[in-house]
């Protein structure tokens, strides 16, 4: 019980952190480009505490934490027009188009520049890992009784292909390794300056699910790293981070990535335990992991989210003139609805791999 407990306040606090500063994005370009804000709250439904700063807005804390919202004032066209003549300017449809779409997007980009900060502070304090990738993913530990083990694979081998593709990143190996299917696959492996050609069928795990061939990734070596050259680390690799999180993205909807990978609330506590009771640095770590997952998921081109909201514009850019509020609405809440059901299912299917382990 008390780990669940622990779970639920790390998730809390992960979610708080994001969520605070996507909204905060929203809310200071609005304020910025003059827009009134009428509520930043941090969650949904019954208010349980919050203040009034000196411009109006209400800021509070509401009893459903599962994300948060910044009201601001003409957000619709019903609203815009029931304001008054002189304060119309202060609305957000009284602002030109392309004001709003910076306020839009300020959100994710709110979240990329969070997690690159977080890295930065962990490659200044923590330190950078240091892999030589042109040398291969190298092995730092070959699991009994695994394929690997089987083949021959040994601690301080290095993976520089699979079936002739090259490896540069261990993301990459084991995403190959969960797509083959259980097939056989050829590894080139460097060992003491000798170029290997290894064979071996990767398992499926007692889950049922994913592929695995039983290595772990050699611990790199860390080097801290000054300001310049942590940010410009950081920098890269959220991109790098963001690359392979839209291309999962394309393979789930093509139909060529496992849906298994998808994680709801309830596996995201679980995550969140794990990363908390292993220390700040990973814990962090994740954070910024999640807040470019939340970056990115917003962009998407679904109406209700930041990028739903970005397509409207960019169809009133090449209209001339914004689609009907009524359509507006019923793609809204044909999008409220897909992400519903998407939030259930993943969710039942978390609460199944805790019910039955079995379940991948």
């Amino acid at each position: 019980m008390l780990q669940v407990l622990q779970n639920i306040g790390y998730f809390l606090a992960v979610l708080v952190i994001v969520v605070l500063i996507h909204e905060l994005g929203h809310y200071a370009i609005a304020r910025w480009r003059g827009v009134a804000v009428r509520v930043f709250s941090i969650g949904f439904g019954r208010e349980l505490f919050g203040w009034n700063n000196k411009s109006g807005t209400r800021f509070c804390v509401a009893a459903i934490p599962l994300g948060g919202y910044v009201r601001m004032e003409g957000w619709t066209q019903e609203e815009f027009e029931e304001m008054p003549v002189q304060k119309r300017s202060e609305g957000f449809l009284g602002k030109p188009l392309w004001a709003k779409m910076l306020v839009v997007v300020a959100g994710p980009i709110a979240n990329f520049l969070l997690a690159i900060v977080i890295f930065s502070v962990l490659y200044m304090t923590q330190g950078a890992p240091v892999v030589d990738k042109a040398d291969g993913i190298p092995i730092g530990e070959v699991m009994a009784n695994s394929s690997a083990e089987r083949a021959g694979l040994l601690a301080g081998d290095r993976i520089l292909k699979v079936d002739g593709e090259k490896i540069d990143r261990f993301e990459k190996l084991v995403h190959v390794i969960e797509q083959s299917g259980g097939r056989k696959l050829v590894l080139s492996v460097s060992r003491a300056s000798q170029l290997l050609q290894v064979e071996l069928r990767p398992q499926a795990t007692e889950a049922g699910g994913a592929y695995r061939i039983g290595v772990r990734l050699a611990v790199a070596k860390t080097e801290r790293l000054g300001l310049a050259r942590a940010s410009w680390r950081a920098t890269n690799d959220s991109i790098l981070l963001s690359r392979e999180i839209l291309v999962a993205i394309k393979e789930l909807i093509a139909g060529t990535r496992s849906t298994d990978e998808l994680s709801g609330p309830v596996r995201l506590a679980q995550i969140s335990g794990e990363a908390g009771r292993a220390g700040l640095p990973i814990f962090f770590s994740f954070t910024a992991i999640l807040s470019i997952n939340l970056g990115l998921l917003n962009l998407l081109p679904i109406p209700m989210l930041d990028g739903g909201h970005l397509v409207f514009y960019s169809i009133e850019l090449v209209r001339r003139k914004p689609l009907s509020e009524k359509l507006q609405q019923i793609l809204s809440f044909c999008g409220l609805a897909m992400l519903g059901a998407l939030m259930l299912w993943v969710t039942g299917q978390d609460i199944l791999r805790i019910i039955i382990p079995s379940t991948p």
